[in-house]
């Protein structure tokens, strides 16, 4: 299920050529928080480390100066620091003025511009070509990706006019070059003196620094283990979906490339270091061809990658298979997974390292000369990719998007699901399916709910807070403040939400686990007052049941229910006192359970989230048998939520 995208739409075309920026000297400088996280004493020349388990080293403690501006060391003098690389591109955009353009997509955290290029024939115009989006330097250590970037901005400038496949290439297509996404973390690695940073440079709360660029893309942000909630950690994958302004940028440079209606990139490319791959989509899972893929597009990624692969040596994976290991919240996922574009990651050569990240200057031009034949490869095939697995009658207008996987019928008033986070953010799927940007509403330890407070037939969050016995409800699906808020029970109670009356509006009834009661409530609280007394209470279930309302039968009034831990549903079709009406079996023991009316037909049927595989299991009748429709989406300690999200 596709995850939140949150872009701001910028303006994109040809602007001035940028100037090269001077380093300032300054004698007096501010303190300013920095990583503390864990130290890398020496690297064992016998081993290599995975990208992900190597840790800068950082002297000193949560506070220390920033570094101050020094050239690279011995060795490195062939690399280009964030000014020397404006200055070259600058160069060649000058020398190439009539296919080049040269313009920023957004600044970084520190305020760096973030670079890119266009290459083509018109370049001032935006033709009906098919585009091609290379991206480089998300991760700062890998520098080798940088010099790529040149090498191919070099090679087709140089070689248009010259040689016949560069000619055509530049001819037939439109390519964007992002240059370097993470020039905070670039400059910090070159200033201290490679000391392996991979983030940015964003502070978080806890005074640590940094989000891992490529574990902050929100197709599948936080899913599925792949990615660390943990600030310090190498892979944190930042507060929220493009919390980092980075790939916020490019978010939008993506968005700003649908014209019509249609998306126009047709490939691109993350480059990487180190390890000699090519990376397909998915890496969120290890499923060949999930119910979000289509499998003539898996086919098309597994083919150009293995051709490409034996043009440069690389080999050729799914991007689940490096190191056995799931990533989620990544850049080819969420370009493929959002936009439908066919998407790879280059990880380039380690070229004898120590590290892997930091290759000699000596291989710059050996190494980045190997992927000339891939990168014509790919420009010669955007017009169809398709047509590498002998399917041209796929091509032409824009890339299909992949099948959404099985999930809430958009048809009709159809519920969908959500969640909510350790840290308070509401994620929500809207009556297709689709994300809503997600938002902060409430406190860790916040019990969450959801409810049509307003009666505008929009459910939006509750929360119960046991610290203050109060319960928040909030009037829409984004951040702010509550609207309402009142006193709530006693201590332990659970709120159940429901229209119990019939009236179009929900309110927040009591269930009582100490007597196994219910309380029904058919007004809202006073707002900054109590919660109001119960038109009627009744006992239903056993201690340890766990209640939930819905409207089981399709007659506007919902009534209560209870999932038991055998994994039992119990229900009644009135709030009066007496024996179930009704009872199946769905779900296992530790699943978390909601309901909804999940194909539009009026009648709420069970659903529960397994925390195991992060999956919501829906069925559409209130019977036993097996889920008929599943939703991939969440994080193993979500709080699900279920509703008519708008």
């Amino acid at each position: 299920m596709r995850s939140f995208v949150i872009t701001f739409l910028l303006a994109i075309g040809s602007v001035a050529i940028p100037t090269p920026s001077m380093a300032v000297q300054v004698d007096s400088l501010p303190l300013y928080p920095v990583e503390s996280g864990r130290q890398v004493i020496a690297i064992d020349n016998a081993t290599t480390p995975t990208h992900d388990t190597v840790e800068p080293l950082i002297v000193g403690g949560l506070y220390s100066r920033p570094p101050q501006p020094r050239a690279l060391p011995p060795g490195y003098e062939g690399y280009h620091d964030y000014a020397e690389m404006v200055s070259a591109i600058t160069a060649t955009a000058i020398d190439h003025a009539a296919i080049v353009s040269v313009f920023s997509i957004g600044t970084s955290y520190e305020g760096k511009a973030l670079w890119a290029a266009k290459i083509s024939d018109n370049v001032a115009a935006d033709e009906a070509e098919p585009e091609v989006v290379f991206a480089f330097g998300q991760h700062a250590r890998e520098i080798l990706t940088i010099e790529q970037a040149l090498y191919t901005l070099n090679m087709l400038t140089d070689g248009y006019g010259i040689d016949s496949s560069i000619t055509a290439a530049v001819d037939n297509n439109e390519l964007w070059i992002l240059f370097n996404l993470n020039p905070d973390g670039s400059e910090y690695d070159k200033d201290n003196g490679l000391v392996l940073w991979r983030k940015n440079r964003q502070p978080n709360a806890d005074l640590t620094v940094g989000t891992d660029l490529n574990r902050n893309w929100a197709y599948q942000w936080g899913c599925c283990g792949g990615s660390s909630a943990v600030p310090e950690d190498s892979t944190y994958r930042g507060a929220a979906p493009f919390s980092a302004p980075e790939t916020g940028a490019v978010a939008a440079f993506f968005a700003s490339r649908v014209v019509g209606g249609e998306q126009q990139i047709k490939l691109f490319v993350d480059w990487h270091s180190y390890g000699e791959y090519i990376l397909y989509p998915y890496g969120y899972t290890k499923t060949d061809v999930p119910p979000d893929m289509d499998a003539v597009d898996r086919d098309v990624m597994v083919a150009m990658a293995t051709a490409m692969g034996a043009m440069n040596g690389y080999t050729a994976i799914q991007a689940s298979d490096l190191f056995n290991q799931i990533t989620d919240g990544t850049s080819d996922d969420w370009a493929y997974g959002t936009h439908g574009v066919i998407s790879f990651t280059f990880e380039l050569s380690s070229a004898g390292s120590a590290s892997g990240f930091y290759p000699s200057d000596s291989v710059i031009a050996t190494e980045t000369a190997r992927n000339h034949d891939a990168i014509l490869y790919l420009l010669d095939n955007a017009a169809c990719p398709y047509a590498v697995v002998d399917r041209s009658d796929l091509c032409g207008g824009s890339p299909p998007l992949p099948p959404p996987p099985p999930g809430p019928d958009p048809s009709g008033a159809a519920d969908t699901v959500g969640y909510v986070d350790a840290t308070g953010a509401w994620y929500l799927l809207d009556s297709a399916g689709l994300p809503i940007p997600a938002f902060f509403y409430g406190n860790p330890g916040d019990r969450a709910f959801t409810g049509d407070w307003n009666c505008d037939g929009i459910d939006t969050p509750g929360l119960h807070r046991a610290s203050d016995g109060f319960v928040y409800l909030r009037n829409s699906n984004t951040q702010g403040i509550a609207d309402v808020s009142f006193f709530f029970g006693d201590p332990g109670d659970v709120p159940l939400a429901g229209d119990f009356d019939n009236d179009g509006c929900d309110t927040v009834s009591v269930y009582r686990p100490s007597i196994a009661t219910i309380f029904i409530i058919n007004q809202l609280g006073a707002n900054g007052g109590g919660l109001g007394a119960a038109s009627h209470s009744f006992a239903f279930g056993d201690l340890g049941d766990r209640p939930f309302a819905a409207d089981f039968d399709g007659d506007g009034f919902d009534t209560v229910g209870i999932h038991r831990n055998d994994g039992f549903v119990y229900y009644r079709n009135d709030l009066l006192q007496g024996i179930a009406q009704a009872s199946f079996f769905f779900g296992n023991n530790d699943d978390i359970f909601v309901a909804g009316d999940w194909d539009g037909d009026g009648i709420e049927t069970p659903g529960v989230f397994r925390p195991q595989d992060i999956t919501f299991y829906l069925r559409n009748s209130n019977t036993q048998g097996s889920a008929d429709e599943f939703v991939q989406f969440g994080v193993s300690t979500a709080q699900p939520v279920s509703g008519s999200f708008g």
